[in-house]
């Protein structure tokens, strides 16, 4: 994970924050874009090189209770199909995305809602793959049954729980956001549509930054998980695209 603290507006770009408390984390969003740069300005400001690789179009935040497989009455009328209008947004065939398939926009939804993460042992490894999808078949299953008054019924093939409780973890008190691109991922739980999304040389993740209404200059959010540029793809991307490195300063 790619962490600035702001002592004296030092960047540290290891894994010890949020997203990245896990230490089996493999984010490296900046492979590829050249080594860390960083100085401070005349304002006190931090000047970082980066790409601007795209900015938020919807975002929902998200709570525990929205991913509980029966809801409380109480939060019923709120709650009830948070997930489920996320979902039918993602794997709308008729919108474009760069995730391609319908079964890929499928995986991509719930493996954003684990930032990332197929199982708790080697997370990252896609050869757990089966496994994360027999897990959120059998919850997304579940979900849909008790939202009919129907009685849940155990899928051998898949732990609803699991992927219940794994979700929740990672999830709650953050936001599901979705880009003008059509990029998916985890924000921070106050991050707006219009924010942007960037990725600075050295980072281990993507950062989320906004331009202030008052006087235009950017101030840092916090981090955020994009699900497809996490592995270093922006590089490429870079190249293909003609997207720039520029300077950008944090006030």
């Amino acid at each position: 994970m790619g962490a600035i603290l702001a002592l004296g507006w030092s960047p540290c770009w290891s894994p010890q924050l949020t997203f990245g408390i896990c230490h089996l984390h493999y984010y490296n969003a900046s492979s590829g874009l050249g080594d860390s740069y960083h100085a401070t300005t005349d304002e006190r400001a931090l000047m970082l090189r980066g790409v601007f690789f795209d900015q938020f179009a919807s975002v929902v935040q998200l709570k525990k209770e929205d991913f509980e497989i029966s809801p409380k009455p109480s939060d019923a009328s709120s709650n009830e199909n948070v997930l489920e209008s996320i979902y039918s947004v993602v794997t709308d065939s008729s919108s474009s995305s760069p995730y391609g398939s319908n079964q890929n926009r499928r995986d991509v939804f719930s493996i954003a809602l684990n930032a990332g993460f197929l199982s708790r042992k080697n997370g990252e490894n896609m050869e757990n793959l089966p496994f994360h999808q027999a897990n959120f078949n059998a919850y997304w299953k579940a979900r849909a049954r008790t939202r009919q008054s129907m009685p849940i019924e155990m899928d051998a093939a898949g732990d609803a729980m699991r992927f219940m409780v794994d979700a929740q973890g990672w999830s709650r008190h953050r936001s599901f956001f979705i880009t003008k691109r059509g990029y998916v991922g985890l924000g921070q739980y106050f991050a707006q549509p219009g924010d942007l999304c960037v990725v600075f040389q050295g980072g281990f993740m993507s950062f989320v930054i906004r331009r202030s209404e008052s006087d235009g200059k950017f101030r840092l959010i916090g981090e955020c998980y994009v699900h497809g540029i996490m592995r270093g793809e922006l590089a490429s991307m870079v190249e293909r695209e003609s997207l720039a490195i520029e300077d950008i300063v944090l006030y």
